[in-house]
């Protein structure tokens, strides 16, 4: 295979249209236009509005919104015009006309006002729902208070009209979230590989060691998508998975369909086949509470806070994800003396409490299953 390989340092949540549809036209149609991945092993559910987050990179090649999130903003994917007042209270999304489902049916602003209600009544993913939450009446209709005739989502022709109770200047960067997806009403009760789409691909074949994913004919950008079928094996080792790449037995290692192994970031660091990408990654300080202190066992605000001031994104950026990555939100470097004025706060407060703990916080990249192995300390 002559596709040149790629590689990504950090997970990141891409197309893999936006990669088909490089604007490389060298000997296009010479090429195999087969790329081939690997991805954790595991059971796969492939519902955009129920899913937990090693579904999503799935999901995101099979469906798509109305728009996606790109470096310095959006790109209309499933609309031609985006339109808002002045307040950022009223959005209009004008959606493309040759719109359709992979097996034929339209899909239109009702098509969306159908299936974001849907979501409200019936996603379980709650850390995901509240995003809607901002549309006027959005949460009480959830919570079956209202009837959907006053929630602010409405249907004209093939613009969907949303009024939100919140001003938010970049609500149209909120609906590239999967949750605000179109859904079929048929795919909860079909298999995977009759699951009704309206990305780039669709499901071809989907077995325990690999999936396969094929070329969306109805797609609306068909034209386009450069790549016929994606190959994706299932390895559940992570440093197996990994080693694929140097073996040349897949094209591409890194996100979204895996995450590289902590134990390679040095090596993945020094090949020349490395991209790096901005991206939005989300580093947690830990407290391990493997006493089930009662304390520790429901949310704590002073404790949040102490933690929070002697956070150091630096420190993350080049210790933790080791690329320098700057904080997504403005935080000093914290001094000696905050993080002594802490410590302090922090041992008045634990002898108030009388909680304990069996080892010091420490910071972790969260995986969709498991906690990435602690790397540092952060209260003395």
């Amino acid at each position: 295979m002559d596709m040149k390989k790629m590689f990504k340092y950090l997970p990141i949540l891409f197309s893999l249209f936006l990669f088909a549809c490089s604007s490389d036209k060298v000997e296009t149609e010479k090429r195999e236009q087969i790329l081939y991945t690997v991805m954790p092993k595991r059971e796969y559910h492939l519902v955009s509005n129920h899913y937990q987050e090693a579904d999503r990179a799935l999901i995101t090649q099979l469906w798509e919104g109305l728009t996606e999130l790109k470096e310095g903003g959006v790109r209309l994917i499933e609309v031609t015009d985006i339109q808002h007042s002045k307040d950022f209270l009223e959005w209009k999304f004008y959606l493309r006309e040759d719109l359709t489902w992979s097996n034929g049916e339209p899909i239109t602003a009702e098509s969306y006002r159908k299936s974001w209600l849907e979501s409200l009544k019936n996603s379980p993913m709650l850390q995901e729902k509240y995003r809607m939450f901002v549309i006027q009446n959005a949460e009480k209709f959830s919570e079956n208070k209202v009837s959907e005739e006053e929630v602010g989502i409405k249907a004209e022709k093939n613009v969907l009209q949303v009024r939100l109770h919140t001003p938010i200047s970049n609500f149209d960067e909120w609906v590239s979230n999967p949750i605000f997806y179109p859904l079929h009403p048929d795919n909860e009760r079909l298999k995977a590989e009759e699951k009704i789409v309206n990305a780039a691909f669709r499901v071809a074949s989907m077995q325990e060691d690999k999936i396969i994913l094929e070329k969306n004919e109805s797609y609306w950008d068909a034209v386009n998508t450069r790549l016929k079928k994606v190959e994706i094996s299932l390895v559940e080792n992570e440093i197996m998975a990994y080693e694929m790449f140097p073996r040349y037995e897949i094209d591409f290692f890194g996100a979204p369909f895996y995450s590289i192994p902590f134990e390679r970031l040095k090596q993945a660091n020094t090949l020349p086949e490395k991209l790096v990408f901005p991206v939005m990654k989300y580093c947690y300080i830990s407290i391990p509470n493997e006493t089930k202190d009662p304390f520790l066992e429901t949310s704590n605000r002073k404790l949040r806070e102490l933690l929070y001031a002697v956070s150091d994104p630096e420190f993350m950026g080049k210790v933790i994800v080791q690329n320098d990555s700057p904080a997504i939100f403005s935080h000093p470097h914290p001094s000696s003396e905050l993080i002594s004025k802490s410590k302090e706060e922090f041992e008045a407060l634990q002898q108030q409490k009388h909680f304990t703990f069996s080892d010091s916080p420490y910071v972790a990249r969260f995986h969709s299953d498991k906690l990435l192995e602690k790397n540092c300390c952060f209260l003395p």
